[in-house]
């Protein structure tokens, strides 16, 4: 092979462990991918002559650890994709030597737990996934050394609770998900999400909420977007979205058991451009003033729920108004 080689593809392959010498004389490469393989093991120092690699693509194997010296050398790497591994843990310091790195993949591996250093040395990581693993818990030290995140995905775990300031080191993070996981009664409070005011999507869709907890968006007055599909909430209160005056996406949809809407639940939501409350079975009526204020409005559903009218806002030209699958009755003249 060329030793002046920038990018190698060696995926869909069954290499199974990589030597320390592997790549010891493609100095130039920029792109490796190694994924679809069923590598269970990568020698320390394995890259150690790769000083400009951006790209490495591990996904799909089979590794059950990585140590401090496995991407030893990746000092320029930007993108590091570990998804659907075997990895329980992270050694100490396993990331230190990646100061460059902006986007960590560790989705559908089997982790349980997070030392509070394993994330030492990302100073300049932007996104995050950690989702479908087996954490239990969040730690509020466990995201210390990640003072720059911008995108945290922690959905399909096994987290039961949102502790006071669990994400209190994030300053500026824009994105969290940690949907479908099995949030407990009163998991989550006014103070899970404090710090936060940088955040503009939250994803809390199926936690089985049966409430929104009051105040629980008092520290994240900055959302544009709320995600808050497939729970069992039973109704919407007037200051369920209050704190939320920039709110520009709400979606509801997949809440079976959600029967009410207070007539002023947006009332301060006025920038609200899109709202997705379809698939509601129970929901039969919406209240004559629900949506009138909403000038910005332009994308509407309320498919499959069980509505007999509606009452929509002035608005002049919908991008989307979907009505599909109620029992309308029409009463025009």
């Amino acid at each position: 092979l060329d030793p002046s080689l920038q990018s190698l593809v060696l995926k869909h392959n069954n290499i199974k462990q990589i030597g320390s010498a592997s790549f010891q004389f493609f100095p130039d490469l920029v792109t490796v991918d190694l994924s679809n393989n069923n590598l269970l093991w990568i020698q320390e120092k394995t890259f150690e002559e790769q000083r400009i690699l951006i790209n490495l693509d591990l996904s799909h194997n089979r590794l059950e650890r990585i140590t401090n010296l496995t991407f030893i050398g990746l000092e320029s790497l930007e993108f590091l994709d570990l998804t659907q591994n075997q990895l329980t843990e992270f050694g100490h310091f396993s990331f230190e030597h990646l100061h460059k790195l902006k986007e960590l993949k560790l989705s559908f591996n089997k982790i349980s737990t997070i030392d509070v250093n394993a994330f030492s040395g990302l100073g300049h990581l932007a996104n995050l996934n950690l989702g479908h693993n087996l954490l239990s818990r969040v730690e509020t030290s466990s995201f210390s050394l990640l003072s720059g995140l911008v995108k945290l995905h922690l959905d399909n775990n096994l987290i039961k609770t949102l502790p006071q300031g669990s994400f209190s080191y994030l300053h500026q993070l824009r994105e969290l998900s940690i949907s479908d996981n099995p949030i407990e009664e009163n998991g989550i409070t006014k103070y899970s999400f404090e710090n936060m005011d940088q955040l503009s999507l939250l994803s809390l869709q199926g936690l089985q909420l049966t409430i929104i907890p009051e105040d629980i968006f008092k520290s994240v007055s900055s959302l544009n977007e709320l995600l808050l599909d497939k729970n069992n909430i039973e109704n919407i209160q007037e200051q369920s979205f209050a704190d939320l005056s920039v709110l520009q996406v709400l979606s509801l949809s997949h809440n079976p058991t959600l029967t009410k809407i207070h007539p002023g639940a947006f009332q301060h939501n006025r920038y609200l451009t899109k709202i997705d409350i379809s698939s509601n079975k129970a929901l039969s009526a919406l209240p004559l003033t629900l949506l009138v204020s909403l000038a910005s409005l332009t994308s509407l559903n309320v498919s499959h729920c069980s509505l007999t009218s509606l009452t929509l806002p002035p608005v002049t030209q919908w991008s989307s108004l979907d009505l599909r699958g109620n029992p309308w009755v029409c009463d025009c003249h």
